[in-house]
């Protein structure tokens, strides 16, 4: 990993932890360890931080997709895998994060929506047809609605008004999700296939 990226995955983490708004460019500087005139040869200012660190972890996404979505997995465990993808990387995240990002920062959102809609909604859509391709799920559902029903729902999970953060951790919620999801367009195969898999984690 670059200095640059070091410097952009750190600032994403105090981003995570605390919101966004809270996080000054003092404050990620000396968290990192380095001083404001180091953080300034990578970017121009906050908002250029928040972008570029937003950016970065928009491309872990793709990079972890391409490493890991590659055939090797069945439908069933790739939504697993991803599921705890999300979680991992979302574990500490601050409740107002998509809050900031969404008032301060609507570039940036722009740019994470439309990640969100294009690079996300296609893996889950590509999901659907492996998985109606290995019979793990039926063939009576469109791909297309339960891909964007899919998405919604993600973004339910981090609405703190529908899951209060004091409440509920943000993992058992995806995971519930994702359980849900899959008992809904589940084969008979891919039902037993589920059950096969919670005996061996529980």
């Amino acid at each position: 990993m670059s200095k640059k990226e070091q410097i952009l995955e750190g600032a994403l983490e105090q981003f995570l932890q605390n919101g966004i708004k809270s996080v000054t460019m003092d404050d990620v500087s000396r968290t990192l360890g380095i001083s404001k005139k180091t953080l300034y040869l990578y970017v121009t200012d906050k908002s250029d931080l928040v972008k570029k660190a937003m950016m970065q972890h928009m491309e872990s996404d793709k990079a972890f997709a391409k490493k890991n979505f590659n055939g090797k997995l069945n439908a069933i465990d790739e939504l697993i895998a991803m599921s705890e993808f999300i979680c991992n990387k979302m574990k500490e995240r601050n409740p107002s994060i998509m809050f900031d990002l969404q008032k301060y920062y609507p570039e940036t959102w722009k740019m994470f929506v439309e990640h969100k809609q294009g690079h996300i909604y296609n893996m889950i859509y590509q999901n659907l047809l492996k998985g109606i391709k290995q019979k793990y799920y039926t063939d009576d559902f469109n791909p297309v609605v339960i891909a964007k029903i899919y998405i919604s729902r993600l973004e339910a999970c981090m609405d703190t008004n529908v899951f209060p953060s004091d409440e509920f951790y943000f993992k058992d919620i995806i995971m519930e999700v994702m359980r849900y999801h899959i008992r809904g367009v589940s084969s008979a195969k891919g039902m037993q296939y589920l059950n096969k898999k919670k005996k061996i984690t529980s």
